[in-house]
């Protein structure tokens, strides 16, 4: 395949369904936008491979349930197959759960996602949205939405770093990373 390794020098970026807007489009995707090309991260936006769990909008923005979640996760695992990229990047809980369903996946955190004949090391950060608004939980608003930037963008170095590696010095990209099982 000619195209292999141009996509293989990808990054992806999955989100947890589509929306009217592409993931660079909007208030939310002006954020990532920022971040990708902030001072140690520099990563250029068409490195970047986007999908969603969902790629059909859901009726009222919703999120997706957990039914319509596991009844996509075979096509997401042939579209990161045939992709290939060198990093996944899960936006938010929703697409960590799409790709780790059976453990939780903590944001922050660095493990190896594989099919078969494909493996590739996943990072879950906050999804864009996450990092500009406060969300109530449990009754108390969480943190003030300029920590969640500053943790999306310490991730987003994180996520540069281990891309950078891979891509520039052929260092295996599951080096150090828990398999999924």
């Amino acid at each position: 395949d000619l195209h292999y390794p141009l996509r293989r020098q990808r990054q992806m970026c999955i989100r947890d369904r589509a929306t009217a807007d592409s993931l660079f489009g909007g208030v939310v995707g002006s954020v990532l936008s920022r971040i990708l090309g902030a001072p140690g991260v520099e990563i250029p936006m068409d490195r970047i491979y986007s999908t969603a769990v969902i790629p059909w909008r859901l009726s009222r923005d919703r999120n997706p349930r957990r039914g319509e979640i596991d009844g996509r996760r075979e096509s997401l695992a042939a579209e990161l197959t045939t992709v290939r990229p060198l990093v996944i990047v899960a936006l938010g809980d929703i697409s960590a759960y799409a790709l780790f369903a059976d453990r939780p996946f903590e944001q922050g955190e660095w493990r190896t996602w594989k099919a078969i004949g494909f493996s590739a090391p996943t990072y879950c950060t906050l999804h864009p949205r996450e990092a500009l608004w406060n969300h109530i939980d449990e009754g108390r608003f969480l943190a003030d939405p300029r920590t969640k930037k500053r943790r999306m963008w310490d991730d987003w170095r994180a996520i540069a770093d281990r891309y950078n590696n891979v891509r520039e010095r052929g260092t295996s990209p599951d080096d150090g990373l828990e398999e999924n099982r």
